[in-house]
């Protein structure tokens, strides 16, 4: 048998088996992650931020450079049946926002106010409800869009380098997403949690010149619908597909 993440002391699934539902719910723990962002800094160096939306603060940077989330807007609050990792994730209703003021950001985090860095890659856990979803913006600058159906990633201003992945996702299941945008790449694969499979293809698009903006604006995590998150990881390079999947499974850095 070829095992997964050990999901607790007692429990291990068969990756090569697809479920009918991804694990959640009553009595479910999460995922023992075994992610490790501390080690193999030469050739991985470390996320600017992790937020893994634990429920004793959804709102912390777990990489401690101090990219802490507030709430802006609404309430947001913490999930304890639909999550993936650790113990617990956050739900976003159309009323709820997460974010970080320009000002706020380490000076690494990409797209900050004054920085040349065009080179962001995100991943992250995801299940949408209802409505459309806003996961990652900085307005003008880089937004994210998870949504029903595909995925779409674009930067700010004039749209340059649109990209979409066009595979329709669907509403109550749990997808990873994994996006890389740079002046020399631009990729977003997506995890199909509920069949364990990669959804669809691979978007890549060839190089595109990208327009970075330099206005001063907030970095947020928010929903036009309801949505269920966890585990966001930010890093200021392009990471590889080996550490997108790793990264999913629990087994970063990769061997």
């Amino acid at each position: 048998m070829t095992s997964g993440n050990i999901l607790a002391s007692w429990q291990e699934y068969d990756i090569t088996v697809p479920r009918a539902v991804p694990y959640e719910g009553e009595g479910w723990s999460g995922y023992e992650n075994g992610n490790d962002y501390t080690t193999d800094l030469v050739v991985h160096p470390p996320p600017i931020s992790h937020w893994r939306f634990e429920p004793a603060d959804i709102h912390a940077d777990s990489m401690g450079n101090g990219n802490i989330l507030f709430d802006s807007i609404g309430t947001p609050s913490s999930e304890l049946t639909h999550f993936i990792e650790g113990s617990g994730g956050v739900k976003l209703t159309s009323s709820d926002r997460l974010r970080i003021n320009d000002t706020d950001l380490s000076a690494n985090m990409p797209f900050k106010n004054g920085t040349a860095n065009q080179t962001i890659s995100i991943c992250f856990w995801y299940k949408q409800v209802g409505g459309g979803t806003t996961v990652i913006s900085k307005t003008l600058a880089c937004r994210i869009w998870p949504k029903h159906p595909g995925v779409e990633v674009t930067t700010y201003p004039s749209d340059v380098g649109v990209i979409e992945h066009l595979t329709a996702t669907e509403l109550d299941k749990w997808y990873h997403i994994g996006i890389i945008l740079s002046p020399t790449t631009r990729r977003i694969r997506v995890f199909d949690n509920t069949a364990e499979a990669i959804l669809g293809t691979d978007v890549i698009q060839d190089p595109v010149l990208q327009n970075v903006s330099t206005w001063a604006w907030e970095l947020y995590v928010s929903s036009p619908g309801t949505v269920y998150l966890d585990d966001i990881v930010i890093f200021n390079r392009e990471i590889s597909v080996a550490e997108i999947d790793a990264i999913r499974s629990g087994t970063y850095p990769p061997t």
